[in-house]
């Protein structure tokens, strides 16, 4: 497989506060944005043409992968769908077998592989990736119904529980372009009742082939597989590319000028880049990751599995949860305790609690506090523009938008989302969501009366 295509174009608006101000393609995941690792698995297995497809802040999306030689970008002229998207690009390119991947997708590279090696032994028009749906309703999924290694059927947010999901990764001989250019410019293969959007659907392109007789094969996936398509998805992408990493992962890494104290208390295998520094009374329970110049000082508590960027200063007894993603320039000190995901250049100081995801150049407030457990052990139902759902992974977490600021005290109460670019000033309790832009201030009503020594009879 020599060619490519990676959808990255998409507007992201169920992905708020993160979408907006964020390509989903490039939201990150363990030290690197998505669509890096899709790109690097791509060279690993030798594919000399990749082409994505950019739209929404195409500037980040070529910031993130145009280094790369085998990487070039179509622009994509009109929000049409993943189907106009590819028939945009076959008519620059002419396109012949192709491998398409939305962008927005974190997927193995062992699968990725085992996709290409079926499509070069089989004869079929198309084959495509579905993975096992894990329990996740699959009312907001597009999902597959496989017979042995045949796809059979294709149906759009289906009102009953599935099998199996659709990835968005599939791919193409020459002869199967025709029906993607022929798209019909919506998913018709729904249930009765069902309301899909107009909008052309690489989905039912292959729908289309199975309807007319062609051959689809279908290849389960068997690592990982994450479409981060809501806040929560940043969170579970994170935890397994990490859960794997570490069954992987051999042997410590442990270059010259890293720089580890005899009292620091080792209980992992360690990654670490240049000039790591771990100091005195520091914990680190599990495997770690450390990218260069990151100190980790002064009896910091690092869990198990977690990854921590370049430049960081991670001191003064706080604690970083298992599994935690931390990005560059980061400070978490002074008795502040943190899971979950903090993008690049966010400041997490004195005794504060903050689990969920946090944006990028985040300012939070000392003692801001993220409620996770309800008083009725619940979880918190999530509304994504309209459709209400539990999310299996992080319900109860706090999602942080780019570019934001909380004051001291803050509090923030289970599955609370705040949007890009707002304030939530100092005491405020926030229970619902606060839009992008906004500053939410707590106007206290004081008394002031007169006090002093005559109060006792002098």
């Amino acid at each position: 497989m020599q060619t490519a295509v990676i959808l990255a174009a998409g507007r992201g608006s169920k992905m708020w506060p993160y979408g907006e101000t964020q390509p989903k393609a490039c939201l990150p995941v363990v030290g690197a944005p998505l669509i890096g690792h899709t790109v690097q698995h791509l060279i690993n297995l030798g594919v000399q043409n990749i082409i994505v497809v950019v739209g929404h802040l195409a500037a980040q999306v070529r910031h993130a992968v145009g280094r790369h030689s085998q990487v070039a970008f179509h622009e994509q002229s009109s929000p049409g769908g993943t189907a106009e998207a590819l028939s945009q690009v076959h008519a620059v390119h002419g396109l012949a077998d192709c491998l398409v991947i939305y962008g927005d997708v974190l997927v193995s590279q062992e699968d990725l592989a085992r996709l290409i090696e079926t499509h070069n032994r089989n004869k079929a028009l198309a084959t495509t990736l579905v993975a096992p749906t894990d329990g996740e309703p699959a009312g907001g999924l597009i999902t597959a119904e496989i017979e042995g290694n045949k796809l059979r059927r294709i149906v759009g947010h289906p009102r009953g529980a599935s099998r199996y999901r659709w990835t968005g990764i599939f791919t193409l001989r020459r002869e199967a372009w025709k029906w993607i250019t022929n798209n019909p410019g919506l998913v018709t293969s729904v249930q009765v009742g069902q309301m899909p959007p107009l909008e052309a659907e690489a989905a039912q392109s292959l729908q289309d082939m199975v309807s007319a007789g062609e051959s689809v094969e279908a290849v389960v996936t068997e690592g990982y597989f994450v479409d981060l398509d809501k806040p929560w998805h940043i969170l579970e992408a994170n935890q397994v590319f990490l859960a794997q990493a570490s069954k992987n992962l051999r042997d410590s890494i442990i270059p010259a000028s890293a720089r580890i104290s005899p009292e620091a208390d080792i209980r992992g295998r360690l990654v670490l880049g240049e000039n790591v520094v771990i100091g005195p009374r520091v914990v680190v329970k599990g495997d770690l990751w450390v990218a260069d110049n990151t100190i980790i000082d002064n009896g910091a508590i690092i869990g198990e599995s977690c990854y921590i960027g370049s430049n960081c200063r991670i001191r003064d007894y706080c604690l970083i949860e298992s599994h935690s993603s931390i990005g560059d320039s980061c400070v978490v000190a002074h008795c502040a305790e943190f899971g979950g995901v903090l993008m690049e250049r966010v400041y997490l100081y004195h005794y504060m609690e903050i689990y969920g995801v946090v944006g990028r150049c985040t300012d939070i407030g000392a003692a801001t506090v993220c409620g996770t457990l309800r008083f009725d052990d619940g979880a918190r139902v999530q509304n994504i523009k309209g459709y209400k759902e539990i999310p299996h992974v992080g319900a109860n977490a706090a999602y942080i938008g780019d570019f934001c600021r909380t004051g001291v005290n803050a509090m923030l109460m289970p599955g609370t989302k705040i949007g890009s670019y707002s304030v939530v000033g100092p005491g405020v309790l926030v229970s619902e969501d606060v839009p992008s832009r906004t500053m939410v201030l707590l106007q206290q009503q004081t008394v002031t009366r007169s006090w002093g020594p005559e109060r006792y009879g002098w």
